[in-house]
């Protein structure tokens, strides 16, 4: 080989791939390298590098594995979010902390709420950070505008606007779901009580199989490893669940889970909110069945709302999990200090 080679020390192969950086003396247009070792591999310089790409290699590299759900509801929207902001699908060398901070003020200004700002900024820090350690950025990622969330209080459906949201579903159409042999009514009105029984995220619900229920006194108790934090769940399901589970698992008893998904998430989503339109509640997501649940086991007893959603931190429970209007409603006081009429002089 020839030691004047300028890929001879060459610091990046990413599985087909080869990456020129500019602190590299080879030659940036180049489409194929020419490198016995490499000859053949496509060769992408920094000025072509997208972050769609970058977070390909992100992801290969990610030493304890990214899941499908945060790849797309947190990494890809986040690169989307600042390609629009940009014109143009963003690149490698758009990561810059003018381009960021501009981004983020973007954001603010647009009324966005805090917290998806925050969750879009966390995005790209960390693909940011990644590609500056393995040298594929030369500007570190340094004095970027920081996000404060603002704890207002978050809201929940009430227990009879639930009860309305799931009598809807029963009484709405039957009509099949793409190939799964379930019917749309038996499908929501299940899952959304389900949900509310429970308190467990989408992702758990949708896990469920029917051999992981155990049925006494016509109840249904679960024990679940939560997929978020990996801990272990314990929640009740009562009768009305259980007897529409029933119903919705007689019309096809082969399958291996109950609530099995015929479409995207986001058309999940899409039909959801169809459903909840129609009851005529007020708008709201599929975590305000999470939060109602939280809500209202603290309002049965302080401090079982922690329990009931599976934290560890109580302050995490009541920032972002209880609705304040309804626990204000039932507010612990002391006994009164005068019980009759006390007169002024």
């Amino acid at each position: 080989m020839r030691q004047n080679d300028p890929l001879m020390d060459f610091p990046w192969e990413f599985q087909g791939i080869l990456l020129l950086t500019k602190r590299e003396s080879c030659p940036k247009k180049m489409a194929v390298s020419q490198h016995s070792r490499f000859r053949g591999l496509p060769m992408i310089t920094l000025e072509s590098l997208s972050l769609s790409e970058l977070l390909d290699q992100f992801i290969l590299n990610h030493e304890e594995g990214l899941s499908k759900t945060t790849i797309a509801c947190f990494y890809r929207p986040a690169i989307s979010d600042f390609s629009r902001f940009l014109g143009h699908p963003a690149e490698a060398l758009d990561l810059r902390k003018e381009n960021i901070n501009q981004w983020i003020q973007h954001k603010i200004d647009s009324q966005c709420a805090s917290a998806t700002i925050k969750t879009r900024r966390n995005a790209i820090m960390a693909l940011w950070r990644w590609a500056y350690e393995n040298d594929i950025v030369v500007e570190e990622p340094k004095r970027i505008r920081k996000v404060r969330l603002s704890y207002a209080g978050v809201d929940a459906w009430t227990p009879e606007e639930i009860t309305r949201l799931v009598a809807t579903a029963i009484e709405g159409k039957d009509s099949y779901l793409g190939s799964t042999g379930l019917v749309h009514s038996l499908f929501f009105g299940s899952l959304v009580s389900a949900g509310y029984d429970t308190a467990l995220r989408l992702g758990d619900l949708l896990a469920l199989r029917r051999d992981m229920i155990q049925v006494k006194n016509r109840c249904g108790y679960i024990r679940v490893v939560e997929s978020k934090t990996g801990k272990v769940k314990s929640a009740r399901l009562y009768p009305h669940t259980m007897r529409l589970i029933d119903q919705l698992w007689d019309l096809k008893p082969d399958r291996e889970k109950i609530w099995p998904l015929w479409c995207r998430r986001e058309q999940f989503y899409r039909s959801f909110n169809t459903l909840v339109k129609k009851s005529g509640i007020r708008k709201g997501t599929f975590r305000w069945l999470r939060r109602a649940s939280i809500t209202q086991v603290e309002l049965i007893q302080p401090g079982w709302g922690t329990i009931h959603a599976g934290h560890s931190d109580p302050i995490i429970t009541k920032r972002h999990y209880t609705d304040g209007k309804q626990l204000n409603e039932e507010v612990t006081a002391p006994p009164p200090l005068f019980t009759g009429k006390v007169k002024a002089k």
